[in-house]
């Protein structure tokens, strides 16, 4: 057993080296409980505030912050006239490393740091990894390195240092799975659990009234095959900690918290790791009443900018709160090499500023109302655009119809040079509902000559066009995306700053009158090439924002990885990068609680080729680091892939053929990708006010056609129940009716009907069944 200061060491082995130790720091600690007791005043904080009712967030959580330990700046949070208040008025536990409060500490510094904790009635933390030094668990080093805790904590304490919790940093996993560094413990839970409870105990009798915390980490950071649990990474988690919780109760002491230390880079939830599991650790921890705090702890080893660290703690909060994880502690530690400095709270991105701003994103998150058309947190809608023979290869390509996606990007212009462009519309908007997709109507200002959004904003000439559209959204009834004047800064639409939200007022404006916009989410779209002034606001009003109550949600094109990449820079030469900018949008979208759709997305520079190995290059390049940027921006819930071959276009000939079903590796991850559960697809999509455009039938059915997939014909089941009108029509995926197989009265009972693809060219087919105002519908594969 450990005994720490006062008492015999713990080996046998009690050697004059340790023996010296002994009497060394029981001298020492003599001389600083005299040194407290009669002339310290004691700052501890008040045993009121010190219970479970935190400030603030939800009635009864707490806002913990860690900055680095051995910075040289850490102290400078304390100094005075240090802008950190804000922050400080709104955390409820500040985190220290016990290695931080060393003999040098500067006084002033010292009783700076206690009056500012003191008046903000902040609680105090400390992270103590006393039981981690253990070299293969036979020497006095776990002890030694313990007893050198305790002593620079007392030290603390006897100058003034408020004492509020003691933090004990991975005993379990460090005994159980090899010391640290390079250990060989191999201990049982139940010996682990017994040493901790010793050191505990130890701290107990000079400090009688502090609390307990334990972090793990979560996934381990160590697996594999043990002596004491051979196969199975020490069993299951939840029982290891059910046994280290009755140890600590059979011995008299208490744990309050259990910290889940996962940063970051563990959020892709490997098997049976991850997200899921700290889920079921929280649980497991409140049926015990421990409160459980969740580490959000983006860096683990390694260089990262000011920016990543900030927008990746973030992430791991939304991704956290998206598998349905409350926990007690919201923390924001930084046990790495932050690049940044600690103070000021005002300049991005100092530490403080990074966690004030979390602390109010999150506030923000749980206040905010969803936007029209927003699905739940954690799911993406799948969508595609926008060239018919392209969108249908690509759903070809898919070779699953439980991945279809779910919206379709088209566009629309004012005025345009079409002819008969209502009515086109209008049959665009049936074909969407005959299919089931959710339409997404890009509307472009121009003439095809001149861009006309300054005619939209000052003058009435193009009023009837606005209104005819509206018109024809409300006659079709359900749910659609309308993003006006898209990519609206970019040179290549050179629309016109303060003009330009007026225009996009007046459409929104115009669909209200006419009742449509209760059906309608709003777009206001960007490209990160376009200059970075698309938040400005001056004397004359705000430069291209149209206002919160005008704009539902925020939109951006992605095309080039460097503009998303989650590696790249956000800032080259000085000047803020593309990459950069596609974040400080999205930053602006979180602070104003607006989803994202990525309205135009495409691999572009990919040259897409059939060569397998050419694939496998091109998805390592574009599509992981796609996938990531999802993954770190759950303010992000749709995107439209557009399926082309650039090199057909003159003027992006050089962005490459970005065509998923070109090549067969890509192809086939794109498909696994997408079956993850968080997209939203056509089939089986299951969203909060999503109509769907298929009643259920009653009176008849409808089979799967045979044989599917077909070369030339096949064969349609179907049965009625009582004689009536059966309609049988089958349409492209882009909803253009390709024939009518039945239009007339059937008798009860169950027909066939065969169907002659010949002429069609392969790709994904519907067939569409209307019985007294009742319709199914399903899908087929014509391969040729």
């Amino acid at each position: 057993m450990i005994r720490l200061i006062i008492g015999s060491l713990s080996r046998n082995r009690a050697t004059c080296e340790a023996s010296k130790m002994k009497t060394f720091l029981v001298t020492l600690l003599f001389l600083i409980c005299t040194l407290h007791l009669i002339g310290q005043e004691s700052l501890q904080i008040s045993p009121e505030r010190s219970g479970l009712h935190g400030r603030g967030f939800n009635g009864g959580k707490r806002y913990w912050i860690s900055p680095a330990s051995v910075r040289s700046d850490f102290w400078d949070m304390f100094k005075p006239g240090t802008a950190w208040d804000t922050l400080l008025s709104r955390i409820h536990v500040f985190s220290i490393h016990v290695n931080a409060l060393t003999e040098r500490t500067d006084t002033t510094l010292l009783l700076s740091a206690v009056r500012k904790l003191k008046d903000a009635r902040v609680l105090v933390n400390y992270e103590c990894g006393g039981l981690r030094p253990f070299s293969g668990c036979d020497s006095l080093a776990g002890e030694r390195h313990a007893q050198g805790e305790l002593v620079q904590l007392l030290r603390w304490y006897s100058r003034g240092g408020p004492i509020d919790f003691i933090t004990m940093d991975s005993p379990i996993n460090t005994m159980i799975a090899g010391g640290d560094p390079n250990g060989t413990c191999n201990w049982s839970v139940q010996r682990a659990a017994n040493e901790m409870v010793d050191y505990m105990k130890e701290i107990r009798r000079v400090l009688p009234a502090v609390r307990f915390a334990l972090v793990e980490p979560i996934p381990w950071y160590r697996v594999g095959s043990l002596p004491n649990y051979p196969g199975n990474n020490y069993g299951d988690l939840l029982m290891t900690l059910d046994t280290v919780l009755a140890v600590v109760s059979s011995r008299g002491e208490t744990l309050e918290i259990f910290h889940s230390d996962s940063p970051y880079e563990y959020s892709d939830d490997p098997p049976t790791q991850g997200w899921k599991k700290i889920k079921a650790v929280e649980e497991f921890l409140h049926s015990k009443g421990l409160r459980h705090g969740r580490i959000h702890n983006s860096q683990l080893g390694g260089f990262q900018s000011d920016q990543m660290f900030y927008e990746r703690t973030l992430a791991s909060w939304y991704r956290y709160k998206d598998t349905g994880g409350d926990p007690d502690e919201i923390e924001v530690w930084s046990w790495y090499d932050h690049p940044s400095r600690n103070v000021p709270e005002s300049q991005p991105y100092t530490f403080t500023y990074a966690c004030k701003q979390f602390f109010e994103e999150i506030e923000r998150a749980a206040a905010r109302v969803p936007a029209k058309l927003e699905p739940p947190n954690g799911k993406v809608y799948h969508g595609v655009g926008q060239s018919n023979r392209w969108v249908n290869e690509y759903i070809a390509g898919l070779a699953d119809s439980t991945i279809h996606p779910v919206v379709y990007n088209f566009y629309y212009d004012i005025p345009g040079t079409r002819g008969d462009k209502f009515e086109q519309l209008r049959q665009a908007l049936t074909a969407e509902r005959d299919i089931g997709r959710i339409p997404h109507l890009s509307i472009a200002f121009t003439d095809g000559r001149v861009w006309t959004d300054s005619i939209i904003a000052t003058g009435n000439r193009y009023d009837y066009i606005i209104d005819s559209i509206a018109a024809a959204c409300k006659e079709y009834g359900r749910r659609i995306f309308i993003r006006p004047g898209f990519e609206f800064n970019g040179s290549w639409n050179p629309y016109h700053p303060y003009l330009y939200p007026l225009a996009f007022r007046k459409i929104v404006d115009r669909f209200r009158a006419f009742g449509a916009a209760d059906s309608a989410a709003f777009l206001w779209c960007y490209y990160p090439s376009a200059p970075n002034d698309f938040d400005s606001i001056d004397t004359r009003g705000a430069r291209w924002y149209p206002g919160d109550s005008y704009v539902d949600w925020f939109s951006l094109d992605l095309f080039y990885v460097r503009d998303f990449h989650p590696d790249s820079a956000g800032y080259r030469r000085g000047q803020l990068s593309t990459k950069g900018k596609s974040e400080r949008f999205l930053a602006l979208a979180r602070e104003k609680g607006k989803p994202v759709f990525l309205s135009e997305l495409s691999a572009a520079g990919t040259f897409v080729t059939t060569d397998f190995n050419d694939g496998m290059n091109d998805w390592n390049l574009w599509f992981v680091p796609f996938w990531r940027f999802l993954d770190e921006h759950p303010e992000v819930k749709g995107f439209n892939y557009i399926n082309w071959d650039w090199t057909q276009f003159g003027q992006w000939k050089e962005w490459g053929d970005a065509r998923i079903e070109v090549n067969p590796f890509i192809r086939m991850k794109y498909a696994e990708e997408l079956r993850k559960p968080r997209f939203i697809h056509l089939r089986g999509a299951k969203t909060t006010g999503i109509e769907s455009s298929v009643v259920p039938p009653s009176a008849f059915k409808l089979f799967q056609n045979y044989p599917n997939p077909f070369n030339g014909s096949t064969t349609i089941g179907f049965e009625v129940a009582t004689a009536g009108s059966v309609r049988l029509i089958v349409f492209d995926v882009l909803g253009r009716k390709v024939a009518t197989l039945l239009d007339e009265e059937w008798s009860p009972g169950r027909h066939l009907v065969s169907f002659d693809a010949d002429g069609l060219p392969s790709g994904i087919y519907f067939y569409r069944m209307t019985v007294s105002n009742q319709a199914q519908r399903r899908a087929m594969v014509l391969i040729r």
